[in-house]
C-alpha cells in the first residue's frame, strides 16, 4: 500500500511539473508575441494635422480633428488619440470664444484599429472644458478624462476610458459661481494615484486654488503634507519621465519645501529646500544646510555645506 501511494505521489508531482512548464511556456509565448507585435509596430509621425507611418502609410489623413500619439514613460508609442470637438458658434464663453459643448474621443492602436470610443458632454472653453490624460505605464485602464465644470456648475469630474465616473467633486458652492470668470483644472496621472489641482480667477483679482490626491478608483488619499503642487520629474539620462514626483508645500516659516514621492504617492525623500536635475535615479538637492547628490532612497551620494562661498 505504501509503495502504491508513493507511485501515485510521484505521478502527481510529475503532472504538476508538466503543468507548470506548460503554463510557463504559454506565458513565455504570450510575452514573446507581445514583444514581437511591439517590435513590428510602425513608427508614427505627425503629418500636418494627421498621422503617417515612417513607411509612408497615411494612417489618419489631415482633417479638422485633433490627433495625438500617446506614449508611455519610456517614450514607447502605444495609441493614437483622435479628438473631435463639438462647438456651438452661436454661443460664446465669457471671453467671446465659441463655446465647446462636447467631445468625442476615439482611441486607436498604432496599426489604426479602434480600441475605445467615448463621447463627453460639457460646456466651456475649447481648451479647458475636457482633457484626456494618458497613464505613464501605457495602460488605458488607468488613463482618464477630466471634465472641468468649474465655471458652469462648480464641479470637477474624472471619467475612465469607458465613461464611468470616478470622481464628482463639488469645488465651488452654487452661490459663488457668479464670482469666478476664469478657471483651470489639471490632472497628474501616476501609476497608482491621481492628483487634481485647479485655479479660479475673478475680474476683481481674487484667486482660489487647491487640489487633492485620489486613488485610481477616485477615493481620497491621505498624504503626508498638504501639497499645493506636484510634477513628474524628467529623467535627463534616459530621456523620459522618471515616475518620481516632486510635491511642494509651505513650511513652518512660510518657505517652499519639497518631498519626493514614488508612483504610489509615498514619500521617499522629505524636507528638501531645492530639487534640481534627476538622472537615472539620482537627484541634485538641498536639504537643511547641505546640498549635493542623493539617490531615490534619500541617501547622500555626495554632500557638502551650502555655505561654500565667503559671501554666504
Amino acid at each position: 500500500m505504501k509503495k502504491n501511494f508513493s507511485l501515485w505521489k510521484n505521478m502527481f508531482c510529475l503532472l504538476g511539473i508538466t503543468l507548470c512548464f506548460g503554463l510557463a511556456g504559454c506565458a513565455k509565448d504570450e510575452l514573446s508575441a507581445n514583444l514581437d507585435e511591439q517590435a513590428d509596430a510602425p513608427v508614427l509621425l505627425y503629418y500636418y494635422n494627421g498621422i503617417i507611418t515612417a513607411d509612408g502609410e497615411l494612417l489618419f489623413p489631415p482633417c479638422d480633428k485633433e490627433y495625438r500619439i500617446l506614449q508611455d514613460k519610456q517614450n514607447r508609442q502605444c495609441y493614437v488619440l483622435e479628438t473631435e470637438k463639438q462647438i456651438d458658434p452661436k454661443r460664446l464663453t465669457y471671453y467671446g470664444e465659441p463655446l465647446l459643448v462636447g467631445c468625442t474621443f476615439h482611441i486607436y492602436d498604432v496599426q489604426g484599429r479602434l480600441q475605445k470610443e467615448l463621447s463627453v458632454q460639457a460646456e466651456g472653453s475649447v481648451d479647458e472644458a475636457v482633457s484626456f490624460y494618458f497613464a505613464p505605464d501605457g495602460s488605458l485602464e488607468k488613463s482618464c478624462i477630466l471634465v472641468n465644470r468649474l465655471l458652469t456648475e462648480g464641479r470637477l469630474q474624472i471619467l475612465d476610458c469607458d465613461g464611468n465616473v470616478l470622481l464628482n467633486e463639488q469645488i465651488v458652492p452654487q452661490e459663488e459661481l457668479a464670482k469666478w470668470q476664469n478657471g483651470y483644472a489639471h490632472l497628474e496621472v501616476a501609476e497608482n494615484f491621481i492628483r487634481v489641482f485647479y485655479d479660479l480667477y475673478s475680474n476683481d483679482g481674487d484667486m482660489k486654488n487647491g487640489g487633492q490626491f485620489y486613488d485610481l478608483n477616485g477615493q481620497p488619499l491621505e498624504m503626508a503634507q498638504d501639497y499645493n503642487y506636484t510634477y513628474n520629474m524628467y529623467d535627463e539620462y534616459n530621456g523620459c519621465v522618471s515616475g518620481y514626483y516632486v510635491a511642494s508645500y509651505v513650511g513652518p516659516q512660510g518657505q517652499d519645501v519639497y518631498d519626493v514621492l514614488n508612483s504610489n504617492g509615498q514619500v521617499v525623500i522629505s524636507g528638501l529646500t531645492f530639487v534640481g536635475n534627476f538622472s537615472n535615479g539620482y537627484l541634485v538637492v538641498q536639504q537643511g544646510f547641505s546640498r549635493g547628490l542623493m539617490d531615490v532612497q534619500g541617501n547622500w551620494v555626495y554632500q557638502e555645506s551650502q555655505f561654500t562661498e565667503l559671501e554666504d
